[in-house]
């Protein structure tokens, strides 16, 4: 009974550090996916930007 009792914590640790690890795969897919959000925000701003002085410039 002991035997059983302890395989089960074994493997209750071992899937406990699978999640983990999946967990934070995860975190760090949602990271980049932000910065890479803030990447195209940033450059639709500028190339925005550089329309509107365009079409101003073309005006005068």
């Amino acid at each position: 009974m002991a035997f059983g009792t302890q395989a089960l914590k074994v493997l209750s640790k071992s899937v406990e550090a699978v999640e983990q690890k999946e967990l934070k795969r995860h975190r760090e897919k949602m990271g980049e996916r932000v910065l890479q959000m803030e990447v195209l925000k940033k450059a639709d701003a500028i190339l925005s930007e550089a329309e509107s002085s365009f079409y101003d410039g073309k005006r005068s």
